[in-house]
């Protein structure tokens, strides 16, 4: 199924998130507007727009609390904390794409001087 994405993955892991709404741990209208700002295939993106969602909901839970209101503190934390979650889902994917980018630098650099 593509929720936004062309990218089955990328639609996958919307889902997903998307999946945790009727327990609370997600609204709907913050995924898709958080979705519709990434860009396609791009795990910095995903990363980036995530963590900016769930730093705007974790900030409404802290002044939630600070005026005691608890029971909707409580609600955006448990939301917050799934952004993060989903922020950080693809972060292996970045540190293996510029590692490899690095090391295929390198090796290419090695190739070219021992075919000299």
């Amino acid at each position: 199924m593509k929720l936004i994405f062309q990218d089955p993955t990328f639609s996958f892991e919307l889902l997903r998130t998307l999946s945790y709404a009727p327990y609370g741990g997600a609204d709907i209208g913050e995924c898709l507007v958080t979705g519709y700002r990434i860009e396609e295939s791009n795990f910095e993106s995903w990363y980036a727009e995530w963590y900016k969602t769930a730093e705007r909901i974790h900030a409404q839970a802290a002044d939630s609390l600070a005026r005691g209101k608890r029971i909707s503190a409580r609600e955006s934390f448990l939301r917050a904390s799934n952004y993060y979650r989903t922020a950080e889902f693809f972060l292996m994917a970045i540190r293996m794409t510029r590692a490899c980018s690095k090391h295929g630098k390198k090796a290419g650099a090695r190739s070219a001087r021992r075919s000299h």
